[in-house]
C-alpha cells in the first residue's frame, strides 16, 4: 500500500484513468484505450510494453485481467510515450473525432467517378478502377487507414522526392542542383525540353528525376545503388512494406522509349556528372519507379518528411533537415505535373503524385497522408486522391496559408476540443463587437445545452454610459474566442446592472429564473470568473480559467474519466471558482460519490 501523502506514479495513474474506479481491467481495454490516441499495438515504440503484456497474460489465471501491479509491471518500459498519449499530448489531442472525419472524407470521394488508369505501362492498367485507399502517420505516430490500404501499390513518380531527399542528403543543395534546377517548367512531365542553363527544370519531371538518380551512390553496381535506396526507403518506413515489382520493371523498360529519348537528350547535353553510363542510370530510374508500398508504409515514409527527417513510429533520424526543407518546398511548387500551381493554391500543401494513381500529401509538423486510386485526370493525377486532398483543406486549417488564430470557419485538430465548432448565434456574437448580455443571451446558451462562462472584468468606477452593457471592455475578445472554441457559451458581464444589485446576486437571481423556465440545473450551468481588477487580463490567466471550468463541470457531472485525465494532467485538483468552490464541494454537494473518491485518491 502507498503511504499517505505520496503521490501515485505515472503508472498508477495511467490504470486508475483506464480502470474508471475498478481493481481490474481486461487486456482488451487498455488495446482499446490505446487506439483510441491514435497508436498502434505493433508501434516499435512499444514493443517491450507489448511483448510483456503477452507474457504476463499467460501467468494469470484467466489470461485475460491484469490488476494494478500487473498493469505497472507491463507498461513501465513504455510509460513516458504512455502517458503522453493518455494526456492529449500529441499533436492531434482528440483522434477518434479526427479519424472519424477523415472516413467521412473518404467515403465522399470514394462515390466520385470518371478518370482513367494508367495504361501505356502495361502492368498497371491490370489495376482495378474500383480500388480506394487512405492512410496517415503523425509524427507522434498517431495512424488511421480506411480502405485498401494494405494492397501493394507501385511508387512510380511518388519516389522523386524521396531520391531527391537522399541524394541531398547525401552531398548536399549545392551539388545536386548544379545539376538540377528549381523551377516549374510549365510543360507536360516527360518533356525533352532543359532551361536556359541547358539543366531539368526542376527533381519532379522526368528529365530532372533521371538527372537525379545519377547522383545517388555513384561509380558503384546498380545493385549497390538499389539496395542503398531501399534500405533509405525502409527507415523511413519504419521498417514496414518496401517491395519491388519486377514485372512492372520489365514492363516499363519495354515501352520506356520517351524515357530513353530524355536519357540521351541529357547526355547530348551534358547534364549527368562525368563518368555517368547512361543506358545503367535508366535501368537504375525504372527499377526505383517499381518499388512497391502500401498506402500504410508510404503513409510513414510521408511522415517522416512531416517531422523534419525523424521517422515518426522509430525516432530515427533519416534525412537532414536541410534534405527535407528542400524537397517539400519543391513538392509544393512541382510536385503535382500540371496541376502543382493548382494544388498550391487551393490545396497548399507539399504532395506528390504518380500515374499509379498514389498521392503523397505532407502536412509540415502534423502528418503524411497517402491516398490511392488507379482512375486519373486528364493530367495524370488521381480523381479521388484531389477531391480528398481538397476536401481535406476545406475542413481543416491545414492550407499552408491559414491563419490558424482568426480563421474560424475550420477545424483545427491541433487543439483539444479543436473538433467542436458552434457558430455563434445571431445577436450573441461577434468577432468586431464582443457579446451582448442580458437574459436573452443567456436564456439561448441555456438553451444550446452547454455551460456558461461569465467574464467579469471590473471597470473603472465612474459614470457609466446607458448602453455600455452593450459595449464589453475588448479584453474579453481574445478570451471568448478561446472559450467558445472548448465548447462553452461565454459572456461578458458588465457591472452596470439595471437592478442596482451586487452583480453576484444579480446574476443568481437572474439564473434561478431561466433554469426554472429552461428546466436546467443552475448550480453548475454557470460559472463566474474573475480575471482581472481592471481591463487587462493576463493571457496565462486564460489558462488557469479554462482549466477551473473543467475541473468543476467534470466535478459536477460526475465525468470520473475526465477527472482521473486531469489528475494524470497534473492539474491542480485544489482549484476554487469566485465562490471559493473546489471540485469536491461541488461532486459532493451534488452526490458524485465516486467523483469524490476519485478526486481525493492522489492525496490518500
Amino acid at each position: 500500500r502507498r503511504k499517505a501523502g505520496m503521490m501515485p506514479s505515472l503508472e498508477d495513474l495511467l490504470f486508475y484513468t483506464i480502470a474508471e474506479g475498478q481493481e481490474k481491467i481486461p487486456a482488451h481495454k487498455f488495446i482499446t484505450a490505446l487506439k483510441s490516441t491514435g497508436l498502434r499495438t505493433g508501434d516499435p515504440r512499444l514493443k517491450e510494453c507489448m511483448d510483456m503484456l503477452k507474457v504476463t497474460l499467460k501467468s494469470t489465471s484467466d489470461g485475460v485481467m491484469l490488476d494494478r501491479h500487473l498493469f505497472k509491471k507491463c507498461v513501465q518500459s513504455n510509460i513516458v510515450l504512455l502517458t503522453q498519449a493518455f494526456r492529449k499530448k500529441f499533436v492531434i489531442p482528440d483522434f477518434m473525432p479526427f479519424a472519424a472525419h477523415i472516413d467521412k472524407l473518404y467515403e465522399k470521394a470514394k462515390n466520385m467517378s470518371g478518370g482513367q488508369v494508367a495504361d501505356y505501362i502495361p502492368q498497371l492498367a491490370k489495376f482495378s478502377p474500383d480500388l480506394w485507399g487512405v492512410a496517415l502517420c503523425t509524427v507522434d505516430g498517431q495512424r488511421h487507414t480506411v480502405g485498401d490500404t494494405k494492397v501493394p501499390l507501385c511508387l512510380q513518380s511518388c519516389v522523386k522526392p524521396l531520391k531527391y531527399a537522399i541524394a541531398v542528403h547525401d552531398h548536399g543543395t549545392e551539388y545536386v542542383h548544379r545539376f538540377i534546377g528549381k523551377e516549374p517548367s510549365g510543360l507536360r512531365f516527360n518533356k525533352l525540353f532543359l532551361d536556359e542553363d541547358d539543366k531539368p527544370h526542376n527533381p519532379m519531371v522526368n528529365a530532372g528525376a533521371i538527372v537525379c538518380t545519377s547522383l545517388i551512390k555513384q561509380k558503384v553496381s546498380n545493385a549497390e545503388k538499389f539496395d542503398y535506396v531501399m534500405n533509405f526507403l525502409k527507415a523511413m518506413s519504419g521498417n514496414e512494406y518496401v517491395g519491388f515489382s519486377n514485372a512492372t520493371f520489365q514492363s516499363e523498360r519495354e515501352s520506356g522509349d520517351r524515357n530513353f529519348a530524355i536519357g540521351y537528350y541529357l547526355k547530348e547535353k551534358k547534364c549527368f556528372p562525368e563518368g555517368t553510363d547512361m543506358t545503367s542510370i535508366l535501368d537504375f530510374y525504372f527499377q526505383l519507379c517499381s518499388i512497391e508500398v502500401t498506402c500504410e508504409s508510404a503513409s510513414v515514409m510521408a511522415a517522416t518528411l512531416a517531422n523534419g527527417g525523424f521517422c515518426p513510429i522509430t525516432g530515427e533520424r533519416v534525412l537532414s533537415p536541410e534534405s527535407v526543407r528542400d524537397t517539400l518546398s519543391l513538392m509544393h511548387s512541382c510536385g503535382m505535373y500540371d496541376f502543382s500551381g493548382q494544388f498550391a493554391f487551393h490545396v497548399g500543401l507539399p504532395a506528390k503524385s504518380g500515374v499509379s494513381g498514389c498521392i503523397l500529401l505532407v502536412v509540415p509538423n502534423v502528418m503524411g497522408i497517402v491516398c490511392w486510386s488507379p482512375p486519373l485526370d486528364k493530367l495524370g493525377n488521381s480523381v479521388r486522391g484531389i477531391q480528398f486532398c481538397t476536401d481535406l483543406v476545406s475542413l481543416f486549417n491545414f492550407h499552408n496559408y491559414d491563419n490558424l488564430r482568426h480563421f474560424a470557419k475550420k477545424l483545427d485538430p491541433r487543439r483539444e476540443g479543436g473538433d467542436q465548432r458552434f457558430p455563434p448565434h445571431r445577436g450573441l456574437s461577434s468577432k468586431s463587437g464582443g457579446v451582448r448580455v442580458g437574459s436573452l443571451a443567456l436564456l439561448h446558451a441555456l438553451l444550446r445545452g452547454k455551460p456558461v462562462v461569465v467574464h467579469y472584468s471590473m471597470l473603472p468606477r465612474e459614470p457609466v454610459t446607458p448602453n455600455c452593457c452593450q459595449q464589453p471592455s475588448s479584453d474579453f475578445t481574445g478570451t471568448h474566442d478561446e472559450l467558445e472554441d472548448q465548447g462553452f457559451a461565454p459572456f461578458a458581464l458588465c457591472p452596470c446592472n439595471p437592478t442596482g444589485l451586487e452583480v453576484g446576486v444579480y446574476l443568481a437571481v437572474l439564473l434561478e429564473v431561466l433554469c426554472h423556465l429552461t428546466g436546467a440545473p443552475a448550480a453548475m450551468r454557470v460559472f463566474m470568473v474573475t480575471l482581472a481588477e481592471q481591463h487587462g487580463t493576463k493571457p496565462q490567466e486564460h489558462q488557469v480559467v479554462k482549466s477551473v471550468i473543467n475541473l468543476l463541470f467534470a466535478a459536477y457531472t460526475g465525468d470520473v474519466s475526465a477527472l482521473r485525465r486531469f489528475a494524470l494532467s497534473s492539474m491542480d485538483m485544489e482549484q476554487r471558482d469566485y465562490d471559493s468552490r473546489t471540485a469536491l464541494h461541488v461532486a459532493a454537494a451534488e452526490g458524485t460519490y465516486f467523483a469524490v473518491s476519485t478526486h481525493r485518491a492522489p492525496v490518500l
